[in-house]
């Protein structure tokens, strides 16, 4: 067929791509779970939502245009980007994460909100993302850590916009025993105690609007909660995808430094020997390519994967002495020995940029760009139209 080599190099390229991307999505991944990444992010974005300072009631808020000020709307629900940068702690949340595992804490902080009054000081205003851990529903999500590290608590990775909603209600409104009840008595409680509120609280502002939009009704009211708290997740989502992005680059350049993964060399190996390619775009076509499996299972398939790719005559792997190291290596050269040209470095260390640069797109978009290619590649060239 016109143009296969091309083809069979493209699909060549992509297998390595994807399977590099997948070891290094799983190395990712423990990382991110170690670190608690997900959790971090998880309450930086939950704070920007409940902690952060209405920029309209800030005394060092700067000064707005008139038609700027007039374009703004009074219900639009502020930017996690914009307050995010504001808030002590957001970036290294390590002494949030503290506060929200000690149910100690959480109970002050609970007892606080719900005794706050708008003419509370601003410098001593209780956290509310703290006080909202002291919910059964959020406290149920943590978790304790294995041995030997029983005694800390894991934060949850991830609650939902429901358990959210419900978890507020029950922070500004208990049910009180022998109190009113009803959807009707409750969301009354809710409105006054969010008149109470601080006014420099964007909180505030953004439950009085949604209070008006329920229009009374307490189940309306929940469900403009969660539609609130899906929008500022979708953006925490987007800050967690940016960090793993270039984690995941990292970890590619430095996979790609180990197993001698040069696009460079491998893209001329794979366009200049036919049965290599072939060798190649058979094992792309032979299977799932590891995809499915998780953990050692992983590490396992995909270091197998690469070292048949390997032994079909790809240019990746270590070799054996100084060959690997010899183009940033001179001390693996004789000393009658020519000096490997600055070309040779630069293209080698290019060879690994661009691989860890692919591999920073994921696996999920290689394999999907495989399966795209590899139809293409077996539907032949179409016909001539009639």
């Amino acid at each position: 067929m016109l143009g296969s080599p091309l083809l069979g190099t493209a699909v060549g390229l992509i297998l390595l791509f994807a399977t590099t991307a997948l070891l290094c999505s799983g190395i990712t991944e423990s990382i991110s779970t170690l670190f608690q990444m997900r959790a971090r992010y998880l309450l930086t974005g939950m704070r920007a939502m409940l902690d952060a300072e209405d920029p309209d009631e800030t005394d060092a808020a700067p000064v707005v245009s008139g038609t700027a000020q007039a374009a703004r709307s009074e219900t639009a629900p502020a930017s996690v980007e914009a307050v995010a940068p504001n808030l002590p702690g957001v970036g290294a949340a390590g002494s949030l994460r503290g506060q929200v595992s000690d149910p100690g804490q959480t109970r002050g902080a609970a007892t606080e909100v719900r005794h706050m009054t708008s003419d509370r000081p601003r410098d001593t205003t209780p956290s509310i993302t703290v006080a909202l851990f002291d919910s059964p529903l959020l406290r149920s999500l943590q978790s304790r850590r294995v041995f030997p590290l029983s005694r800390l608590t894991r934060n949850p990775q991830y609650v939902s916009a429901r358990t959210f909603a419900r978890a507020l209600v029950d922070l500004l409104a208990p049910v009180e025993p022998g109190g009113p009840t009803g959807a009707q008595a409750r969301l009354a409680r809710i409105e006054a105690k969010v008149e109470e509120l601080p006014p420099h609280l964007a909180l505030r502002r953004q439950l009085l609007a949604m209070l008006d939009r329920a229009d009374g009704e307490l189940g309306a009211f929940e469900l403009a909660v969660e539609q609130w708290y899906d929008e500022q997740m979708a953006k925490i989502t987007g800050w967690y995808k940016r960090w793993a992005r270039v984690v995941l680059g990292v970890v590619g350049l430095i996979v790609a430094v180990l197993f001698n993964i040069d696009t460079f060399q491998a893209t001329r190996t794979l366009y200049v020997d036919a049965p290599v390619q072939q060798a190649v775009v058979a094992s792309a076509d032979a299977g799932a390519l590891c995809q499915g499996t998780t953990g050692a299972q992983r590490t396992e398939c995909v270091t197998k994967e690469l070292t048949t790719l390997s032994a079909a005559g790809l240019p990746v792997g270590q070799p054996t002495g100084c060959e690997f190291y010899a183009p940033l290596a001179a001390t693996c050269f004789p000393a009658s020995a020519r000096p490997v040209p600055l070309r040779d470095e630069i293209l080698k260390l290019g060879g690994w940029a661009i691989t860890a640069f692919a591999v920073s797109f994921g696996a999920p978009f290689w394999f999907e760009a495989l399966s795209r290619l590899g139809s293409l590649r077996n539907a032949g060239t179409p016909p001539e139209p009639t």
